[in-house]
């Protein structure tokens, strides 16, 4: 058993024998109401709930209470049980939204990728040539697409350009992407940056940064340093 020399032993008749770890009420009714706000691993075979009680709790739920009435007031519920529910219908609905964006994407890209767009009718202009031996394929795209369009559009080109390192610029955006053995994209990609006053780096099939700025003088030194010939 646990010896009461080392402090108050708690002794619940064949449910808990253990010494007074902390703060402890006269009685049960002081507690007002308990609640578990978490539970995490400490350690193999040892887990931490913390929790609030009376008063503590009383704030704790109004709290909560209160930020839900906000939100049922931004999304226009009447009643705060349909939260819930409409939330629910909202995720479904952005899912949905966010799948054909994916999709229209990949098709204005494999589109682009394809030249099926005169100069005329595009934001984008593919540009070929040579950095550091290795072919290289520039595209330059409108202003704002974020680092995930860039990859997809690289990784779209990539696949249809044998040999190639595709580098995607839009704005101040750029992404490097390929596969050859001898060419390290991050390295490749940093150096070209840091001639303009940019930031970047990345692995050898995966390099990323940021211009200081973007304009004809920054696609300009791009063509120059890297041989390029309009396509």
């Amino acid at each position: 058993g646990i010896n009461a020399e080392y402090g108050r032993v708690v002794d619940v008749n064949e449910v808990s024998m253990e010494l007074c770890g902390g703060t402890h009420v006269s009685r049960t009714s002081d507690i007002i109401y308990f609640k578990i706000i978490s539970d995490s691993s400490v350690s193999i075979g040892t887990r931490r709930i913390e929790a609030v009680t009376g008063h503590g709790a009383i704030q704790y739920l109004e709290s909560h209470f209160q930020s839900l009435e906000r939100i049922t007031s931004a999304l226009k519920i009447e009643q705060i049980g349909m939260a819930e529910k409409t939330v629910e219908i909202l995720l479904k609905d952005l899912t949905s939204a966010e799948k054909k964006v994916r999709e229209l994407t990949r098709r204005l890209i494999q589109r682009d990728s394809q030249g099926q767009n005169s100069s005329q009718e595009s934001d984008t202009t593919h540009h070929e040539g040579v950095l550091e031996g290795q072919k290289i394929l520039l595209v330059v795209t409108k202003a704002g697409e974020e680092e995930t369009m860039l990859r997809q559009r690289a990784t779209t080109l990539l696949q249809s350009k044998t040999n190639t390192i595709i580098l995607v610029v839009s704005g101040v955006n750029v992404v490097m992407i390929g596969n050859s053995d001898s060419f390290h994209c991050g390295k490749q990609l940093k150096k070209l940056l840091e001639e303009v006053g940019g930031k970047g780096g990345g692995s050898q099939t995966l390099g990323r940064g940021v211009f200081s700025h973007f304009g004809n003088d920054v696609l300009n030194f791009l063509k120059q340093k890297i041989s390029l010939q309009d396509k």
